[in-house]
């Protein structure tokens, strides 16, 4: 499988439906594996080679090649203080579908969409850790199961559990001293 072809996969796994009426997962999918395609015919054709994912702390290291990093989506303002264009660090505003770009010298920005920021709702986070043959964890927030990634002893699953307000049910028993996390973004 290619870089392209991998990045559309992990977009493919990433979006899921969320019965609101926003962004819904085909919609974000399509919309974003179509601007994986652009990049590609319109970038990597130039010379451009992705390096992957930019977060505020990527470390691009120095590049001796026309280089590009994806900008990760974010409902804040996100300041890239190693992508430097001259002495300014590159700022991605919130919603902004953009791409950092290197050009020998120095980064730029190029923004090729904008998604709204106000479907989205602050990143909520829990680590909890199973008391004997627990089934059944309250969480400090209201999940919503479109929204909500868990993690078991590191690896993420995708099913295998619902929701009654705040409480995750999972089918089966969790061992003692699993380790699981609730994210929700």
């Amino acid at each position: 499988m290619n870089n392209k072809d991998a990045i559309k996969v992990n977009i493919t796994a990433s979006f899921t439906s969320n019965g609101v009426g926003d962004i819904t997962g085909l919609v974000g999918r399509t919309q974003i594996n179509d601007l994986v395609d652009k990049v590609y015919e319109d970038l990597y054709g130039l010379g451009y080679h992705p390096k992957g994912v930019a977060y505020t702390t990527t470390n691009p290291g120095v590049l001796v090649e026309k280089s590009l990093y994806f900008a990760y989506f974010s409902t804040s303002n996100q300041i890239f203080t190693n992508f430097l264009n001259g002495v300014t660090p590159i700022t991605v505003a919130a919603g902004e579908l953009a791409l950092l770009l290197y050009d020998g010298s120095n980064w730029t920005k190029q923004v090729w969409g904008i998604l709204p920021t106000t479907a989205y709702t602050t990143p909520l986070s829990e680590t909890h850790i199973a008391t004997a043959s627990q089934q059944t964890f309250t969480l400090g927030f209201t999940p919503s199961l479109a929204l909500l990634k868990v993690y078991v002893n590191g690896g993420r699953i995708a099913s295998g559990y619902s929701l009654s307000g705040n409480d995750v049910i999972f089918g089966g028993e969790q061992e003692e001293g699993t380790e699981i996390i609730f994210d929700q973004f």
